[in-house]
């Protein structure tokens, strides 16, 4: 798992393309799946404030139920997502 967390960012940068709607539904579902794995992992180790924002990152990804905003929101959020997971989620 160590190199999940920079695929998770660098699959987050890509969605800033304009690519087909599948590929978002398909990155919700990664995203959650890989965040709520943090999370958990995180809060099994003590580490409370990444298990709250990886868990923050579950809801906002989650694909079960969508929040859904404007694609400048998503811009911002899919960055800030990317580098969370890039530089937060290594230290399991």
């Amino acid at each position: 798992m160590n190199n999940l967390n920079k695929i998770v960012a660098v699959l987050l940068l890509i969605a800033m393309l304009p690519l087909p709607y599948a590929y978002y539904q398909l990155l919700r579902i990664v995203v959650t799946i890989v965040a709520a794995i943090y999370a958990y992992s995180f809060y099994e180790n003590n580490h409370m404030p990444k298990a709250i924002i990886f868990g923050v990152i579950v809801l906002i990804w989650n694909p079960i139920f969508p929040i859904y905003m404007d694609k400048s929101v998503w811009l911002i959020l899919d960055i800030i997502g990317a580098l969370v997971f890039y530089f937060g989620g290594s230290d399991n």
